[in-house]
């Protein structure tokens, strides 16, 4: 198998949400849930190569495309991301809340009636806003790092994927760490729902990547209401 991320990124896949209750996964990393074109990127001191979830190279993204080729490290020979190119706000979104502490049972309950909101809807929505308008500003947001320099990371817990792309991918304005949080949610929600988040995704943080399949420790929930 080639080690040049911008060939290899061409054999890769995005994984697929699954589906279920979120309340199952243990120890779950919460996000918002991003709304846009899903990407995988390949990128090395040369250039960035863009893909979409079909596999097909994406033109016309001169800007994150330079971005992403700057953002990465000049000591690394090469990444592998998973992210989304959206129209939502990157900046100022906080990520990497430590705690150890759950939801109360009342917000649990809250949560869990919260269900009704139509879920799948929510996953056509995050995959389907690709009706991009020239003078939109756009921004890479990576939320995985699938492979560093020779070395895949798919069988890496999600955890240290996350804390390694926070280690290797620098920030810029067209280029955003996802954020993630844990456990309470409840400030974290409110400021998303601000911002025009719609819903969260639950990942477990020791789930593996599952390259084009659905994983069933990566979920889509309806954004909780107070």
């Amino acid at each position: 198998m080639t080690h040049d991320p911008r060939e290899l990124v061409r054999s890769i896949r995005p994984q697929v949400y699954g589906t279920g209750s979120p309340f199952k996964i243990s120890d779950p990393l919460i996000e918002p849930l991003w709304t846009g074109m899903r990407v995988l990127a390949g990128i090395d001191p040369t250039g960035t190569t863009l893909l979409d979830a079909d596999g097909v190279e994406i033109d016309g993204m001169e800007a994150i495309v330079d971005g992403l080729t700057a953002a990465a490290r000049e000591e690394d020979d090469g990444l592998v991301l998973d992210g989304f190119i959206t129209r939502q706000p990157g900046q100022d979104i906080k990520r990497a809340v430590w705690s150890d502490e759950m939801p109360s049972m009342g917000r649990m309950l809250g949560l869990r009636r919260n269900r009704a909101v139509d879920t799948i809807k929510l996953k056509e929505a995050a995959l389907t806003e690709h009706a991009f308008e020239p003078d939109d500003v756009l921004t890479f947001v990576a939320i995985d790092l699938l492979w560093l320099d020779d070395t895949p990371l798919l069988d890496v817990p999600l955890l240290e994927r996350r804390r390694l792309l926070g280690s290797v991918l620098g920030e810029s304005a067209v280029v955003r760490l996802g954020a993630f949080i844990r456990p309470p949610i409840d400030h974290w929600v409110h400021s998303w729902r601000a911002q025009g988040f719609g819903g969260l995704t639950y990942k477990g943080a020791n789930s593996r990547y599952l390259p084009g399949l659905p994983n069933p420790d990566w979920l889509v929930a309806g954004m909780p209401h107070r």
